[in-house]
């Protein structure tokens, strides 16, 4: 990740990637479609429905079939480990790994920041403690920047706006330093 830049005087306060549970969900989904073709064949060979059918060839596409998902659970892992959040006391960075080569990195500066949405998608989400964090900013090119499945998302978005009055704080002070500065340089 030493392409997201930190900043000398930036420094990190939370490093998020999704909870635990989507990458269960995701490795038993494709750990599923792997699996219920073996099944599926070894049927066909025990009940002699496949006697036409040469059972190297069989065999062959099965192990064809167990690369692609062993691939599959290597893309799901990748994914997992590459789509992260970064909260910093500057700014909030997203990185989302679109394909094995691919990723879009969006950043967004606190002062921009307008509103943030945690949103649960039912019962499991709310048991583990997991959503949805959706933050809109204000201006005129008005954006968007979503991640789901964030491990506790109040939280979150409770740390993220006190960072936004700390930095609205800061502002504030740098601008009355200067408008002080201005008015000692008038007299």
């Amino acid at each position: 990740m030493q392409s997201l830049a930190i900043q000398d005087d930036e420094q990190i306060l939370l490093w998020l990637n999704k909870h635990w549970i989507i990458l269960t969900r995701d490795i038993i989904g494709t750990v599923l479609a792997g699996v219920l073709p073996i099944f599926g064949v070894t049927f066909l060979i025990s009940s002699g429905i496949t006697t036409g059918l040469n059972p190297a060839l069989l065999t062959f596409l099965l192990a064809l079939w167990l690369i692609a998902v062993w691939m599959s659970l290597v893309i799901v892992w990748t994914n997992y480990y590459l789509d992260v959040w970064i909260v910093t006391d500057k700014r909030i960075i997203n990185v989302e790994q679109l394909a094995l080569f691919r990723r879009d990195v969006t950043t967004l500066r606190y002062e921009r920041l307008q509103d943030a949405t945690v949103k649960y998608n039912g019962f499991i989400s709310e048991m583990f403690d997991f959503g949805t964090l959706k933050i809109q900013t204000a201006g005129f090119d008005t954006h968007e920047m979503e991640f789901e499945g964030i491990p506790h998302p109040e939280e979150v978005k409770r740390m993220i706006f006190d960072q936004v009055d700390k930095s609205a704080e800061g502002h504030q002070q740098s601008h009355g330093f200067k408008a002080q500065a201005h008015l000692n340089h008038d007299i």
